[in-house]
C-alpha cells in the first residue's frame, strides 16, 4: 500500500475498476487486448514524486474450433480424437468413452455423449462436441428346412428377423425368394444384410 499522504494518481490505459482504492490498488478489466501500460505516481510530504509503470499483456479469450465426429456404432473400433481437435491448440479430452485421445463407442454405450476438449494455456475455453452411438446389432435368423431341388421356391421372409429390414442375397435367391432348383444340390450360404448402418449381417 502507498501511504495515503504521498496522493497516489493512476495512470490505467482504459481499465475498468472492479474493485480496490488509490491507497491498496486495484483490480482492473479491459474489454480489448493488447499491452496495457499502467502507471502509479506519488508525492511524499518533502515534495519528492517517485513514478512506476508496470505493463500487462492483456490477450484475447480463445476457444478450440473443433469438427463433428461422425456417428459411431458400439462394435466400432476406437476413435481417434486428435482428429477433430483444433491444431492451435493442444489440451485433454474428456467424457465418457475417453481415454487420452481415443474414444472408445462400446464403453460410451449407445445415446448422445458430449466430449469435452480443455485447452492448456491462459486466456482458453473449452470446447464440446457431441457423438452419438448406436447399437451394433445382428439379426435373430431362423433356419429353413432342408429342400430338395423339386422343391417349391421357398420365402425366405418367413426366415428372418422380424425387427430388421433388408435384402437377401445367395445363390438361388430372388427378391425374398429361394428356388433350390436354381441354386442347385450342396451346403449353401444365404446371407441376409439388415438397413442401418450399425447393423451386422447374418
Amino acid at each position: 500500500p502507498i501511504p495515503p499522504n504521498e496522493n497516489p494518481v493512476w495512470t490505467l490505459d482504459g481499465a475498468t475498476i472492479i474493485s480496490g482504492n488509490a491507497n491498496d490498488g486495484y483490480s482492473l478489466l479491459w474489454t480489448t487486448k493488447g499491452t496495457k501500460n499502467i502507471t502509479v505516481q506519488a508525492t511524499t510530504a518533502f515534495g519528492c514524486t517517485n513514478s512506476q509503470t508496470l505493463v500487462i499483456d492483456v490477450m484475447a479469450w480463445a476457444t478450440p474450433a473443433l469438427s463433428n465426429p461422425p456417428p459411431q456404432c458400439t462394435g466400432n473400433p476406437m476413435l481417434d480424437l486428435s482428429l477433430y481437435d483444433d491444431d492451435a491448440f493442444v489440451g485433454v479430452w474428456t467424457g465418457a468413452g475417453v481415454s487420452g485421445n481415443l474414444f472408445d463407442p462400446a464403453l460410451a454405450g449407445p445415446g448422445n455423449h458430449i466430449l469435452v476438449f480443455t485447452p492448456s494455456g491462459a486466456c482458453t475455453l473449452p470446447a464440446t462436441v457431441t457423438i452419438n452411438v448406436a447399437q451394433t446389432l445382428t439379426p435373430n435368423l431362423i433356419v429353413p428346412p432342408v429342400l430338395c431341388t423339386d422343391s417349391p421356391t421357398l420365402d425366405l421372409s418367413l426366415y428372418d428377423d422380424d425387427a430388421f429390414t433388408g435384402i437377401w442375397s445367395g445363390t438361388g435367391i430372388s427378391g425374398t425368394s429361394f428356388d433350390p432348383a436354381t441354386s442347385g444340390p450342396g451346403n449353401l450360404t444365404i446371407t441376409f444384410t439388415p438397413d442401418g448402418s450399425c447393423n451386422l449381417p447374418a
